[in-house]
């Protein structure tokens, strides 16, 4: 993705198995991302929430706000 690949370099992506199950609503993924964010550091974070993003928006055709970042975090 453009604008990410800094903040990935050296990293190995491979998400979770719930990525992939397309029954899986958004609010699924969030809650997700959530516990990743437990684990990691924020910038990869925004890097992973970004291809997370485009995933959610393949699979359902909605895009979830990028102000929700910070919501996140919290």
């Amino acid at each position: 993705m453009h604008g990410v690949s800094g903040l990935t370099e050296g990293v190995t992506y491979s998400p979770p198995p719930v990525y992939a199950t397309t029954g899986t609503t958004p609010v699924g993924y969030l809650f997700e991302l959530r516990r990743l964010a437990e684990k990691r550091h924020r910038a990869l974070m925004y890097a992973e929430f970004l291809m997370l993003r485009a995933r959610v928006f393949e699979i359902h055709g909605t895009l979830i706000d990028v102000s929700l970042v910070d919501k996140v975090y919290r």
